[in-house]
């Protein structure tokens, strides 16, 4: 458990250090790596949810201990369900795009761990949308996403800066978009500056 945090805390500081320490582990390492950042992730935002919620209703409501149970259990195979969705989806993408480039993918486990580490950030800040716009704080955890990616390319898939840089830019398009036509109406008019 020590070692699963101090790999967070990495992670999110130093994501290079980070990359390079886990490039030797096990698969099931990351595996719990990604059980307890869903975990953690899932946690944080039923507190950030409960705290939004007691914000604007006020003390009002029945907050019974099997309620926030049933709420958290709802609330972390929600998080477990759209993170396993999530991290094969991008790594199939990401594995697609390392297709095209010198060398070929590789092995699917190195992309599949990479994207399991690059999307720590996201799920561990994913709480903030509840207390701001869902656009202001997608558009910097997707940067933060794409340089953790970026590294993870070119440290397990031993990439030249030029190929790294280009699939990081690809698969940051597809998120974007993905992000825009959720969002688009709250970021047309921060995209135009109107």
């Amino acid at each position: 458990m020590h070692e699963i945090i101090k790999n967070a805390f990495y992670v999110l500081a130093s994501p290079s250090h980070a990359i390079q320490k886990v490039r030797k582990s096990d698969y099931r390492e990351d595996l719990l790596f990604f059980v307890f950042i869903t975990l953690a992730g899932s946690v944080l935002y039923l507190l950030a949810s409960l705290l939004y919620r007691y914000s604007s209703v006020g003390t009002s409501g029945n907050w019974g201990i099997a309620w926030l149970f049933v709420v958290f259990v709802v609330n972390y195979i929600s998080f477990i369900a759209s993170g396993i969705f999530l991290v094969l989806a991008i790594s199939l993408i990401i594995h697609f795009f390392l297709l095209f480039t010198k060398g070929g993918a590789g092995k699917y486990n190195e992309t599949f761990k990479g994207v399991i580490y690059s999307g720590t950030p996201v799920v561990l800040f994913l709480w903030l949308t509840k207390f701001f716009g869902a656009f202001y704080v997608l558009l910097p955890l997707l940067v933060w996403f794409g340089v953790i990616t970026y590294i993870s390319i070119r440290i397990l898939k031993e990439k030249t800066n030029m190929q790294s840089t280009l699939v990081t830019l690809f698969i940051s398009a597809v998120l974007l978009a993905i992000i825009y036509f959720n969002y688009g109406t709250g970021a047309v008019p921060v995209l135009s500056g109107a």
